[in-house]
């Protein structure tokens, strides 16, 4: 059972902690491609033409003599303007005229070249977009959730640390790509069955970023037993963000850039804290899934580790790496 009133309460106390740090991590990683179990929207919504056309009308306001000089040349520029008119009309009567005799000629080539060149384009855009996701964004991932974790648990980090899963690159990579093609796979079936799985494989960047020993059916194993029997509890703390949402919506972002994207992000991380410490207290999964370590207690994120391992590992919040 997941007591989420708790720990979300436990995430906002994390974030009170070093606010600006967590902040500016939660920001790098979702500008750079990366997610934190939220989503971000920005912009200030300035509309440029409306600056400049405000600016023109301030200046004729101001000085009756630039108005003056504006209408002097209207002339000019009117009789300009219809010569330009009438060379661009005999322009575009010569274009549709070569165009029509080439439809004609070739209409179906003309076709197939077309149709050729937008598939091309398509795919060229669709497999761009997925290399860089599989080889960069989904790394950023990786090192947004471990910073969140580690943080959770009371370590003072630096900005940097966000980016140390480029240092077990092939195993993050590796583990994401298989997880973000489950999804797919099960998305195509239908809308829920795609929701469900994944929500079950939502453990896997915390899961390969301690133990990046794993293989990445392992660590899609262990995140389906964390899950089991959780997964309506985790969709249910999914929607208790939509207000956040909302208000990052109308405020243009900047809820979400301050509050609740970090929120967001230490929040599933105390879950995460969570589900495991079930997981290993009823015997579903065991310490060595998740490296040779124990982690801190969940409740108490800045608080002291449970017992040691005895391999000599002395800092419970690393990563096994």
């Amino acid at each position: 059972m997941l007591d989420r009133v708790q720990i979300k309460a436990l995430a906002q106390n994390a974030l009170k902690r070093n606010y600006w740090i967590v902040v500016l991590v939660a920001v790098i990683v979702c500008m750079l491609g990366g997610t934190l179990a939220g989503g971000m929207t920005a912009g200030d919504g300035t509309d440029i033409t409306t600056t400049l056309m405000d600016s023109d009308e301030e200046l004729l306001a101001e000085d009756p003599l630039v108005e003056e000089e504006i209408t002097d040349e209207t002339v000019t520029m009117e009789q300009l303007w219809a010569e330009l008119q009438t060379e661009l009309q005999e322009i575009w009567n010569t274009t549709i005229t070569d165009l029509s005799a080439l439809w004609e000629v070739d209409v179906q080539t003309a076709a197939y070249i077309f149709i050729g060149i937008l598939v091309g384009v398509t795919a060229l855009a669709l497999l761009t977009t997925f290399l860089l996701n599989a080889l960069f964004c989904n790394v950023i991932t990786v090192g947004g959730h471990g910073w969140m974790l580690r943080h959770w648990r009371g370590e003072t980090l630096g900005v940097g640390d966000a980016f140390a899963p480029f240092r077990i690159y092939k195993a993050t990579v590796g583990a994401m790509l298989l997880r973000d093609i489950f999804v797919f796979l099960w998305s195509l079936l239908l809308v829920i069955p795609g929701v469900v799985k994944r929500l079950a494989y939502s453990m896997v960047p915390y899961i390969i970023y301690e133990n990046p020993r794993l293989s990445p059916t392992e660590a899609i194993r262990i995140s389906r037993t964390m899950t089991d029997g959780h997964k309506w509890e985790l969709f249910v703390l999914e929607l208790s963000f939509m207000g956040w949402h909302l208000l990052s919506a109308f405020s243009a972002g900047l809820v979400g850039i301050f509050w609740s994207v970090p929120y967001m992000g230490l929040t599933h991380a105390g879950v995460y804290e969570t589900l495991k410490q079930n997981a290993i207290h009823e015997g579903k999964l065991c310490w060595g899934d998740f490296g040779p370590t124990p982690a801190a207690d969940p409740h108490t994120p800045w608080g002291a580790a449970q017992p040691q391992a005895s391999d000599g590992w002395n800092t419970p919040a690393e990563p096994r790496w």
